[in-house]
């Protein structure tokens, strides 16, 4: 009996180190992963769906809480004091940059007999009007740059989670009108099948033990 329990102590033991390894080795591949493409500029795939919507895509960085509060404390820090956020309950970051160019016609019924043209340029956009045969001719080109955080509050220390997203525009001439973030709610498992090592109560009494146990948790902060 006592052999059978040592060989079966050391399986468990083994099966322990392994699983610690295994996840040691995962985690530092997720290092090194972060390390090598945090700083790396992707790729933006635009275009115009069927509709002429301009549609954007770009592959998004990973990072867990102690690469987002350590890689780019410089750009929590100073999100969170533009947007009055706690920077240890911001969860996530978008940036999004955007350009407007269009022209506007304004026909006229009589030529014009006189030369116009006039052009202005700043940080954020610019603009040309002429003139021709056909009457006044207006371009303009528009841009605007976007940082929005989610982040989150509670009540109480314990208390749930409430989710928020919070934008700021930093071109002067735009007023952002409406905000709807949807957040998908993660079910915590409760129950979890899992290898054991401690102290506690045994057939011999209190002792140390090793084993395969099922877990249940009772309170998730």
């Amino acid at each position: 009996m006592n052999n059978t329990a040592r060989i079966i102590g050391t399986i468990l033991l083994l099966a322990l180190i392994a699983s610690l390894s295994w996840n040691w080795i995962q985690n530092n591949r997720l290092d090194k992963a972060f390390l090598t493409n945090a700083d790396l500029t992707y790729e933006l795939n635009s275009y115009r769906d069927e509709l002429g919507r301009s549609v954007a895509e770009k592959q998004s960085i990973l990072a867990d809480k102690k690469h987002l509060q350590s890689f780019y404390d410089t750009k929590l820090r100073t999100l969170a004091d533009e947007l009055k956020v706690n920077r240890k309950k911001i969860e996530g970051i978008t940036q999004v940059s955007t350009q407007t160019v269009d022209t506007i016609w304004l026909p006229l019924k009589d030529t014009l007999k006189f030369s116009l043209e006039s052009f202005s340029q700043t940080q954020w956009g610019s603009y040309k009007l002429q003139n021709d045969s056909l009457g006044l001719r207006l371009s303009y080109r528009i841009k605007d740059s976007l940082n929005f955080v989610e982040h989150y509050s509670r009540k109480w220390f314990l208390g749930p989670k409430t989710y928020y997203l919070k934008g700021i525009s930093y071109n002067p001439a735009t007023e952002i009108r409406g905000i709807d973030h949807i957040a998908i709610s993660k079910t915590d498992k409760r129950f979890s099948l899992g290898l054991q090592a401690g102290y506690g109560i045994t057939a011999n009494g209190l002792k140390p033990y090793l084993g395969i146990g099922l877990n249940y948790s009772l309170i998730h902060f």
